[in-house]
């Protein structure tokens, strides 16, 4: 028996409506634009029309502009799980620059310290 190999459904699409375009496999030179992406952003979609080639670069760029990308969701109080108001936020920047503590600043907010960090630094519930 020889050995196997899969190949994923929407890179086979592509190949029969453009053939020799592409290998089978994603190549592993990131720069190259053999990355077959989706104009409908559904991974499993195999409609030739909504398939084009790019490469790394234009798949995470393709990410974030539809955003599915890590960090590209809402932040501060756009956030559906947010937990404090802009005005919290800058009445907690405010505090911290007074040189109270971010324990402190938990505590009588209910927030983690983590979350109390993001504040003061301008990483969530920015201006």
């Amino acid at each position: 028996m020889g050995r196997r190999s899969s190949y994923v459904a929407h890179r086979i699409v592509y190949l029969l409506e453009h053939p020799g375009q592409i290998s089978l496999r994603a190549p592993r030179d990131k720069t190259l634009r053999e990355f077959v992406l989706h104009k409908c952003d559904n991974r499993i979609c195999c409609n030739p029309s909504h398939l084009f080639l790019g490469n790394y670069d234009d798949n995470n760029k393709d990410a974030k502009r539809k955003g599915r990308a890590k960090g590209a969701g809402p932040k501060g109080v756009a956030h559906k799980l947010a937990k404090l108001t802009m005005e919290q936020a800058r009445e907690i920047r405010w505090i911290s620059s007074l040189g109270v503590s971010n324990e402190r600043i938990r505590k009588d907010y209910g927030i983690s310290n983590e979350a109390v960090r993001r504040v003061v630094n301008g990483a969530s519930y920015r201006e």
